[in-house]
């Protein structure tokens, strides 16, 4: 016999084997498969199935059948699983003792009863009975066993089998309820080692510790470290942290009170050699107020720490960045600034809160249109960041330069969360750049372009003269007489009167033209787009007129003339250099002739010969010459 017990078919026997067997089993499976074998023995049933249900479904647990069952029993095995897919677990309770009738007297199989009858007849099984394993209205398994004939072995069997059903329903709810602790026990503990949590106990009196398991791993010691009183565990302490229990103590044998909380240092081992413990503690008092045990949890949160204090040192730079920083969401609504945002733009945080940085700041200016903006989101989102100038109106309407960074930050899986952007205010180093190229590129006495300026216009207005047809004219110009007014009033009412000379050559010319100073008293001017020489004469006489005029400084009238000579392209020459002598060429006749004011250069003024007294392949002369 099974288990190598003396066959018995006492009850009390049967059940005592049966709480045997559950206790010593290592499984419910194990469990299961052994009872069935015991009751077929015992009890002389040819063949039986034990099932689990879990849900609404049957799973096989155990089958078991005698000597000689044969095909029968075989054949009824092949069935079982698909044979049970029809029944509801919720109808077991009817289906205790098998008879040839249905006790529903309807046809067809109409019943789970009828169901289950029906399976078994056509397997050749004339008897059977179905145990339903159910605890507290919850179903745990289901045995099965099978007779060919149509009557038990032994009397009164039923009774019986209802019994002991009912404690292996008890056996099977203790077991999967012990199962589910050990799970949820197993998955406390794990989220204790996650959490890096452990569980202490402290005897008042002794003071000895006990702790779980992975408390040397939160205070970083190896495990034969573990401390195992309070004043083990106060060594591991600073010094100057040990004043915290001190102060704890009382606290937790206060009935009133009966708790604390504190963090404290521990010295641990290995590279971690020092970490953040939290220490929570509960006081348990009997009726009379005396303290019987201190429990409670520590916690490492040396991580946490450390992440707080890198946030509050990221938000502390933040705080005094001289840089305005925005983070925005996903969207680009603005969540939160710096006050160098509102000292730069002039918009407090509240006011922002929500917008879209470019509606409220480079939008207004009307400086960069819409292809701008669309180059900026598409690089964005291309490459996850952007940088660049642009150009921003503040609160109180001014514009400012502004140069921009944005960067996308990504969550976890890889979404876009958030945007952080930071700018500064370039305005300055954009005017002192303005600045920088103003004196590169023009005179500083009287501010008109330079050589290296006319040069790059003349060389532009000649290329398009080329295209268009449309002719160009230089004028050289020599303000007469200039050398006697810097000797008799001096330099500084010499250059008022360049200064003003400048002024009026401006006005007199179009927007078009360029007017340069080529240094001294001498300027070139470029006109472009005239019809003729008639119309380039009729402006020479302009300037003439304007600058012949006398002049006013610091109440003393000074007069000047003024002489000019002009070359035009493409009749008289393609390139500036050429232009610019045949100009010179022109002026040196003038000079030559006192009765004449201009001239226009023509193929016979080469007999004067000479070199041209300035040409662009020749080093610039510096704009402050006189």
């Amino acid at each position: 016999m099974a288990d190598g017990d003396p066959a018995s078919t006492e009850p009390l026997s049967l059940q005592y084997h049966i709480a045997s067997i559950f206790a010593r089993s290592c499984s419910a499976k194990e469990a299961l498969a052994r009872s069935l074998e015991r009751l077929a023995n015992e009890q002389g049933w040819e063949c039986g199935i034990a099932w689990k249900v879990r849900g609404e479904q049957f799973h096989p647990a155990a089958r078991y059948m005698m000597p000689g069952a044969g095909a029968r029993a075989r054949a009824l095995f092949d069935s079982a699983q698909d044979a049970h897919r029809a029944i509801d677990p919720a109808l077991l309770e009817a289906l205790t003792v098998s008879t040839q009738v249905c006790r529903c007297r309807r046809k067809n199989g109409c019943c789970a009863a009828c169901a289950w009858r029906k399976w078994a007849a056509d397997a050749g099984y004339r008897y059977a009975v179905a145990l339903p394993l159910s605890c507290g209205g919850a179903l745990y398994g289901l045995i099965e066993l099978f007779r060919a004939e149509p009557a038990p072995a032994q009397p009164n069997v039923i009774p019986v089998l209802q019994t002991l059903a009912a404690d292996m329903g008890q056996f099977l709810h203790a077991r999967r309820f012990e199962s589910r602790m050990q799970s949820r026990n197993a998955r406390l503990v794990e989220v204790q080692r996650i959490a890096r949590l452990a569980y202490w106990e402290c005897s008042p009196g002794t003071w000895r510790l006990r702790s779980t398991g992975n408390a040397w791993e939160v205070l970083g010691l190896a495990q034969h470290q573990l401390p195992t009183t309070l004043h083990e565990y106060l060594e591991l302490v600073p010094e100057e942290e040990r004043e915290h229990f001190s102060q704890a103590l009382p606290r937790i044998s206060d009935p009133a009170i009966g708790h604390a909380e504190f963090e404290h240092y521990v010295s641990g081992s290995g590279h971690e050699s020092e970490r953040v413990i939290i220490i929570r503690a509960l006081g348990e008092f009997d009726a009379r107020g005396k303290l019987l045990r201190i429990s409670g949890t520590m916690q490492d949160i040396t991580a946490y720490r450390q992440l707080q204090r890198r946030l509050q040192l990221a938000a502390t730079a933040i705080e005094h960045a001289g840089d305005a920083i925005v983070i925005f969401d996903a969207r680009g609504g603005i969540l939160s600034t710096n006050p160098a945002f509102q000292r730069i733009t002039g918009y407090a945080e509240d006011e922002v809160r929500g917008q879209q940085l470019d509606a409220l700041l480079n939008r207004p200016s009307g400086r960069h249109d819409e292809s701008f903006y669309r180059r900026i989101i598409g690089r964005l989102r291309t490459f996850g960041r952007w940088k660049g100038e642009l150009w921003g109106r503040r609160k109180d309407g001014r514009d400012f330069a502004m140069l921009l960074s944005l960067t996308e930050v990504r969550d976890a899986v890889g979404r876009v969360s958030h945007h952080v952007g930071v700018f500064t205010d370039i305005s300055r180093q954009r005017e002192y750049k303005e600045h920088l190229e103003q004196l590169a590129l023009h005179d500083s006495l009287t501010g008109l372009p330079n050589r290296a300026l006319f040069q790059d216009r003349c060389r532009q207005a000649i290329s398009l003269s080329s295209r268009t047809g449309i002719p160009v004219g230089i004028v050289f110009i020599d303000l007469d007489l200039f050398k006697q007014v810097n000797d008799d009033h001096g330099h500084a009412i010499g250059d008022e009167i360049l200064r003003q000379a400048a002024g009026r050559m401006r006005f007199i010319t179009r927007d078009c033209d360029t007017v340069a100073r080529l240094g001294g008293d001498e300027f070139v001017v470029l006109l472009t787009e005239v019809a003729n020489e008639a119309s380039c004469v009729a402006a020479v006489e302009r300037l003439i007129d304007g600058l012949t005029s006398p002049y006013r400084v610091n109440g003393i009238t000074i007069e000047v003339g003024a002489s000019m000579g002009v070359a035009m392209s493409p009749v008289h020459g393609h390139d500036i250099d050429t232009l610019l002598h045949r100009a010179d060429q022109a002026l040196y006749s003038v000079k030559r002739d006192a009765a004449r004011r201009y001239a226009v250069w023509a193929p016979e003024l080469e007999k004067l010969g000479g070199a041209p007294r300035i040409t662009f392949e020749s080093p610039p002369s510096d704009p402050s010459d006189r």
